[in-house]
């Protein structure tokens, strides 16, 4: 068993250097733009476990569940991007679940950084379409080791049901502690419901937070952990996740 964990840990570092040569973005993840690379592939896998909520007409409801997400990502040029992901539920088992589909333009880079982001999907597992999301994508340097930033899609338009509007405003902020590891805890100031949803504000309606933490082994292989809870009600809904990056 020792013997194979360390054949699979020198393969997925002799992956990463091969790569390295054929990888122009940075190993920090500070330094990365908010795009691929011009010719740049990018593949991910991640295994998510927790306890997610369903609400209906009858009310909310939880249970707990396990998946597994699939990605990848080509830059088509310097600036422009294109992503594709599937998700499949490992516990309770089914092949069926979300695709989605997600572009995004680079608008900025330097020490501050931004691009646009639309995304758009179809869940087969619900047999509902997924919400179009528009948002930006933004980071700004606070010295040469912190940021602070925004993932992007803070806005959310469904696509079935009675279409409910939505706007995040989601924000983070990030440390690379040295060239090779990152940490970011990332939270909601608001969700403000614009049509037919309801809105939240942070403290008084929920604490929703997330904690990441990324290895990047080199500028062409990273792994990180997560984990998410919504501290208003701590437990009821919170998930871990564990992923790889491989670039290309």
């Amino acid at each position: 068993m020792r013997s194979s964990t360390k054949l699979i840990a020198f393969a997925l570092v002799s992956v990463a250097s091969a790569a390295r040569a054929e990888v122009s973005q940075p190993t920090a993840i500070i330094d990365r733009p908010r795009t691929l690379p011009d010719g740049e592939f990018e593949g991910s896998i991640s295994l998510g476990t927790g306890r997610v909520a369903s609400t209906t007409a009858t009310g909310t409801t939880f249970s707990d569940a396990t998946g597994l997400d699939l990605g990848i990502g080509y830059g088509f040029s310097r600036r422009f991007e294109g992503r594709l992901g599937y998700g499949i539920g490992v516990d309770p088992s089914t092949a069926k679940g979300p695709l989605g589909f997600a572009i995004a333009y680079n608008l900025a880079r330097g020490r501050l950084s931004a691009a646009f982001d639309a995304g758009v999907g179809y869940d087969f597992r619900s047999e509902h379409g997924l919400p179009l999301t528009l948002g930006f994508e933004m980071q700004g340097k606070i010295g040469e080791r912190g940021a602070l930033f925004t993932p992007g899609q803070q806005l959310s338009i469904g696509t079935s049901g009675d279409n409910p509007i939505g706007l995040d405003l989601p924000i983070g902020l990030g440390y690379q502690a040295n060239f090779h590891f990152w940490v970011d805890v990332q939270t909601k100031i608001a969700h403000l419901g614009l049509a037919h949803d309801s809105t939240l504000v942070f403290g008084a309606d929920f604490i929703p937070l997330q904690f990441d933490a990324i290895y990047a082994i080199s500028n062409a292989f990273d792994l990180g952990l997560g984990f998410e809870d919504d501290f208003k009600n701590a437990g009821n809904s919170y998930g871990f996740t564990g992923f790889a990056r491989l670039f290309l």
